[in-house]
């Protein structure tokens, strides 16, 4: 009954099995398919060009909805018996597909048009055609349109794509994005429910075999294997029960009953043979006293040896106390004297700072002084030397009047020698105009008399102003000398001022190689006293293992005595029964005798009576011995038989968990992965989100909140995600607020159409990231975009990593860069980097990768893109890492986060200093 029981129990099991595996809305139909209702007809179009049906469309519900209203629901319109939708302006071509359905005026929606754009495509790579639906449009008062950006619905030509939900809310699995989040297509939402179509390869009307949407970890499916497991452990436990009853039962069908005889039927004849077994028993209960003796003498010895190592182990736990306590206090002031060095440090580091920040300021007082003082000297030798040139061209014109007027007096006395001449022809008649004439040429000569001696004066007054000016030229190039000799003391203070500031830069150095020194001694000794500390903890778990052993020594030990005891008792209780056996032996003996003398038979000894009795009594507890070994052998083997059950059923169940894992590991390895990745995002404290901006959605993970340090946005490679970050991200403290970020067409992030993977500011805008400037890294593909972000807007940014960054023109190429150089020279790229698509492009890569040598110098990108950047870029630092390839963060996560935090501390602390100088 038990087992009917349990097997009705398990069939309810497993129905309930099956209800949970299948989706919830195909359990009605198995519990009663006359409940069953008949499906909505399909959508057929017939193309032009063929009359053949070249898209099959069903679902089974249709609905919309703008902004916060109800859904509208257009199932009976387009798929009911009553359909009254319109697909005559539906085209069908070899590439494109277009589904139109015009569904006329619907409640407030006039002229509503629902279009479905589908591409056909064929991928060399896999040799066969694949059809995917790129957009959905909606029309609405014949003017207004909403575009959404259709993300992963694609099948195989040969297939049909079928998904349960397909749909823009973010409950489900969003395959609808808005193509833009300004106009109206973020107003609208769209939702198909079990969307199936089929597109360009229809073949007799009907739909091929579907490629569906859902991924293994359905919650049917989850809730499907949970429930296995728990039947496999309630199956378990059920035979587990059965097989101990069915031992129970077969312990108590060879249980026997003994009873004790009434009559004495023995002969004197075995009184011998009964003395010997008396003997043999009473030499195994010396024996048996003997090994009790034993256990409690080796006990009493294992306690004493369990209390001296107590002993021991105290003492070593109060010296290896006393030794944490001596290396804590030694720590302790190792902490407090590294701590007192960096003060000094940093005291000294600060003083010398200001003093040189001081020995440069008055460098550039003097200077602007010196500047100023050559400008005033420089102005006013210029206005003396435009001075000079005005009073030189005054002399010039006074010189050049003073020519005139000689020639004109020349010219005066040449007409006068000619009057003379024709006042000698004409003698007498002009002798009155003669003495006119002399009278006219000394009053000429005393004009002239008076015109030189002004000339005399003004030539006089000339040369005084030049003896005056060439005596200011003189104080001037006396002061002149002067100050270049200034200027030379002053350059002279400069040499000085930059050997000194030398001598600080020396001193600075060496403090900082002291620094280091001391780094390098606390290190040491901080692996010291962890080596110490390992080497104690280690000797205080051999301490623990070693009283563990002993105390389950000692339990043991105490388990045998108690044992021992216990046989003792049993023996003494034995020892009592016999006891009172051979006094009813007595009694039955007196009362045998007095039935002999009665009967006339007489026995000779009386002790031989007893004998013979007891005799009897040790042969009947003989038998009951007997049938109890028997029946405790059986029932040990019934135990053996159970525990190699139980082994068996826990070997079954371990082996579940096994062959799942396999089958994960050879079926699904990126679920194990996934599941790896989301352990690991648990327990650093990332928690994904998802942002949506202009037909992208982007997928990050993110940890901790804005703060006064800068937030830290993370970019990752080609081919990778946003988890390879997981291996540095352990290494940087809790409290930063970390950003990791699927870039467009990987894990996450969707992509569209256009193949645009240049995000330019859409997620930091989405995120408002760029309220306060951010830390950005950047590595391989990261680090290009990374670079051309900070290029566009670098009032978002107030540091930059870049790690190995893809896009510099390298001052030394490598082989595999000459080879990637000359491919694309010879034949250009038509489709994306790093995929090959045709079978010679596959060629081409195998050969490009024999070239790439994983060593160092690695190969791949090289060292001289990073001297590159430090000559274009100011507070540049350069860190190379040795013994390591292109992949950094998961080659070296310490040494990567260690740096990046690093800079970013000293680019703080920069940031701090010059905004101190500004105030």
């Amino acid at each position: 009954m038990a087992v009917h029981r349990f097997s009705m129990l398990l069939l309810m099991w497993l129905f309930v099995c099956i209800q949970l595996a299948l989706p919830f809305d195909q359990v009605p139909a198995i519990l009663d398919r006359s409940l069953e209702v008949p499906p909505f007809q399909s959508i057929r179009i017939r193309p032009a060009y063929n009359g053949n049906i070249c898209i099959l469309f069903k679902a089974k519900r249709l609905a919309i909805r703008y902004r916060n209203n109800t859904f509208l629901d257009l199932t009976e319109r387009v798929f009911g018996p009553n359909a009254s939708v319109d697909t005559k302006s539906s085209v069908c071509t070899k590439e494109k597909a277009t589904l139109s359905l015009h569904l006329g005026d619907v409640e407030d929606i006039k002229g509503l048009v629902i279009r479905l754009q589908m591409s056909n495509t064929f991928y060399e790579s896999v040799g066969q055609n694949w059809f995917t639906l790129d957009s959905v449009h909606i029309h609405y008062n014949w003017t207004h349109e909403a575009t959404f950006n259709a993300t992963e619905v694609y099948a195989p030509a040969t297939y049909s794509y079928h998904c349960q939900h397909v749909s823009s809310l973010q409950k489900y699995d969003t395959f609808l994005v808005p193509s833009s989040y300004t106009d109206s297509s973020a107003n609208w939402h769209i939702t198909f429910t079990d969307f199936q179509i089929q597109a360009f390869n229809v073949q007799s009307n009907k739909f091929a075999s579907a490629s569906d949407c859902a991924t293994f970890f359905t919650p049917a499916i989850l809730m499907g294997l949970i429930t296995s497991l728990i039947l496999l452990l309630v199956l378990a436990y059920a035979l587990h029960m059965v097989v101990h009853l069915k031992h129970i039962d077969r312990y108590e069908e060879h249980k026997t009953t003994v009873y004790f005889p009434h009559e004495l039927t023995r002969s004197s004849m075995e009184v011998s043979e009964s003395k010997n077994v008396v003997q043999h028993l009473n030499q195994e209960l010396k024996e048996a006293h003997d090994q009790v003796n034993a256990g409690k003498q080796k006990c009493v010895e294992l306690q004493g040896l369990l209390e001296e190592e107590k002993r021991a182990s105290k003492h070593q736990t109060e010296e290896s106390g006393k030794q944490m306590k001596i290396l804590q206090t030694q720590l302790q002031k190792l902490q407090n004297e590294i701590e007192n060095l960096r003060d000094q440090k940093d005291s000294t580091i600060l003083s010398m700072r200001q003093d040189a920040h001081a020995v440069q300021e008055e460098m550039q007082v003097l200077r602007r002084s010196l500047d100023k003082a050559a400008a005033e000297r420089e102005n006013e030798v210029s206005t003396l030397k435009g001075n000079l040139a005005t009073v030189t061209n005054e002399l010039e014109k006074w010189q050049l009047a003073a020519k005139k007027y000689e020639r004109e007096i020349d010219s005066l006395q040449a007409n006068h020698q000619q009057q003379n001449q024709q006042k000698d022809k004409a003698a007498k008649q002009q002798a009155s105009e003669l003495e006119k004439l002399k009278r006219d040429c000394e009053s000429l000569q005393i004009e002239c008399a008076s015109l030189r001696s002004e000339r005399e004066q003004f030539a006089a007054q000339q040369q005084k102003e030049k003896n005056s000016l060439q005596s200011e030229c003189t104080s001037l190039r006396t002061e002149k000398d002067q100050h270049l000799r200034k200027l030379q003391q002053l350059e002279k203070e400069l040499d000085s001022c930059k050997k000194q500031s030398a001598g600080l830069s020396s001193t600075t150095e060496a403090l900082e190689k002291a620094r280091l020194e001391l780094e390098k001694c606390l290190s040491a000794e901080k692996e010291e006293h962890q080596n110490d500390s390992s080497q104690l903890h280690n000797q205080l778990e051999q301490c623990k293992t070693r009283t563990k052993e002993l105390q389950k020594e000692y339990e043991e030990m105490q388990a045998e005595l108690s044992g021992f005891k216990e046989k003792c008792e049993q023996m003494e209780q034995e020892k009592q029964s016999l006891s009172l056996d051979l006094q009813q032996c007595q009694a039955s003996l007196k009362s045998l005798q007095e039935k002999s003398s009665q009967c006339g038979i007489m026995l000779s000894d009386r002790g031989d009576n007893a004998d013979w009795h007891s005799i009897s009594v040790f042969a009947v507890s003989g038998k009951m011995d007997q049938v109890d070994a028997r029946c405790r052998v059986r029932f040990s083997a019934a135990m053996d038989l159970d525990v190699v059950t139980l082994f068996a059923i826990a070997a079954g169940m371990l082996a579940v968990p096994l062959l799942l894992f396999m089958a994960f590991y050879m079926l699904w390895p990126s679920s194990l992965i996934k599941v790896y990745f989301w352990y690991w995002r648990h327990t650093l404290g990332l928690q994904v989100y998802y942002a949506d901006c202009r037909g992208y959605r982007f997928c990050y993970s993110s940890r901790g909140r804005p703060c006064i340090r800068p937030s830290i946005l993370m970019l990752h490679d080609f081919s990778t995600h946003k988890d390879t970050w997981l291996s540095m991200i352990k290494y940087l403290p809790k409290q930063l607020h970390l950003l990791c970020v699927d870039m467009p067409g990987h894990e996450g992030t969707t992509r569209t159409s256009a193949e645009d993977y240049s995000i330019q500011g859409q997620f930091v805008e989405t995120i408002h990231l760029n309220r306060k400037p951010f830390h950005l890294v950047g590595t391989s593909m990261g680090g290009n975009v990374a670079g051309v972000y900070a290029a566009c807007y670098p009032a978002d940014l107030c540091s930059m990593t870049l790690i190995c960054p893809t896009g510099v023109k390298y001052t030394s190429n490598t082989k595999c860069d000459k080879q990637m150089h000359k491919s694309e020279l010879t034949e250009p790229m038509l489709g994306i980097f790093l995929i090959p698509s045709t079978p010679q492009e596959m060629e081409d890569m195998l050969k490009l990768c024999s070239y790439v040598r994983f060593k160092v110098p690695q190969q791949v990108v090289d060292v001289s893109g990073a001297f590159l950047l430090a000559e274009a870029l100011p507070n540049c630092r350069v860190d190379l890492l040795e013994n390591c390839g292109h992949s950094v963060v998961m080659e070296r996560p310490r040494s990567t986060a260690k740096l990046i935090l690093d800079f970013i501390i000293s680019q703080q602390i920069l940031r701090n200093t010059t905004t101190r100088k500004k105030f």
